[in-house]
């Protein structure tokens, strides 16, 4: 899944932005994973920042979706506060915190699916 990003808003204050150093408006981003809290309800992409140095959750409204292919690793999940469609590997309990904690075994997984999310894409989007 391909996104475009279309707009900016600061996530404090709630304002329309020109720029940021997590997003490009107009750059496409592949989709990683599609989060949504019981709590906020607010539709999530998980998606590599501008920066190219960590996956970061972003509100669906600031993109457009340019190509609806899912991955074949996706699977849904839904637990105790959150709904996600995303890599089986990253639904594990702890795979999120092990990733920002630096722990190598949860880099080399996320990369892997990574690399994988990206090929997908590229091959559904020449056919």
């Amino acid at each position: 899944m391909i996104v475009t990003c279309t707009k900016l808003i600061n996530p404090n204050t709630g304002e329309k932005e020109n720029s940021s150093r997590w997003r490009t408006i107009g750059k496409e981003y592949n989709v990683l994973e599609i989060y949504m809290g019981h709590d906020d309800k607010i539709l999530k992409y998980r998606l590599q920042s501008d920066d190219n140095m960590s996956p970061t959750l972003s509100h669906a409204e600031l993109f457009e979706v340019t190509s609806d292919y899912i991955p074949s690793s996706w699977t849904v999940s839904n637990s105790s506060g959150w709904f996600g469609l995303g890599p089986k590997s990253w639904q594990k309990a702890g795979f999120w915190v092990a990733y920002f904690d630096g722990e190598e075994w949860a880099r080399d997984l996320y990369q892997r699916e990574v690399d994988k999310i990206i090929d997908e894409d590229r091959q559904a989007a020449s056919v």
